[in-house]
């Protein structure tokens, strides 16, 4: 879970470090719905397959039964495993989706990521823009072009929120999704 930012968002306080915003570890805030900074008027969509009725969390996915001929770890986490194509998606802990093989959980699985980093970067592309990030994606503090309201932390807070998930919106679809587009209007709406 991503801890608090020091200073906090709507700080009058000048932003010093460099590693200011969420924690690297964002998976449950994204998992969950909650978190990102919300701008007047913009409500986020938290209602997503993954955090509703999954009693048991992150598990239910990251320590799925593996196909019989794969040998890996089961306490591995990861949800991908290597087979003779490449890096394949394990469909057997997904409950939500009804894929049917791992082929086709890869598949979708990819094509909504690829989607989905490039809304992402043109987020960042925005913030590299303004001087609030670096173009490495990491948190710029370079004195006036500095993020200074909470609107415009905010939106820095968000795209590294999500940035820091890795999952490029698996974990929460609309919440990602909705977070980006928020973020986004928020930007177009205040040049």
């Amino acid at each position: 879970q991503s801890r608090l930012t020091d200073p906090p968002i709507d700080s009058p306080n000048p932003i010093t470090s460099s590693r200011w915003g969420p924690h690297y570890a964002t998976q449950s805030n994204i998992l969950s719905g909650q978190g990102a900074h919300v701008f007047a008027g913009t409500t986020y969509e938290t209602d997503a397959a993954h955090n509703i009725g999954n009693t048991n969390g992150c598990v239910t996915c990251h320590m799925a039964e593996l196909p019989a001929n794969v040998i890996a770890g089961g306490h591995s986490f990861a949800i991908n495993y290597e087979g003779s194509g490449g890096v394949v998606v394990n469909s057997k802990g997904c409950t939500c989706h009804g894929w049917t093989t791992d082929a086709v959980a890869t598949s979708e699985t990819d094509s909504y990521q690829a989607e989905f980093e490039e809304d992402l970067d043109a987020l960042g592309d925005v913030l590299v823009e303004r001087g609030w990030l670096k173009a490495d994606r990491e948190y710029a503090t370079n004195g006036a072009t500095a993020p200074v309201t909470a609107d415009e932390r905010g939106a820095t807070f968000n795209f590294l929120l999500l940035h820091h998930d890795k999952s490029m919106g698996v974990h929460n679809k609309k919440y990602a999704e909705s977070v980006v587009a928020g973020t986004m209007a928020w930007l177009q709406a205040n040049p």
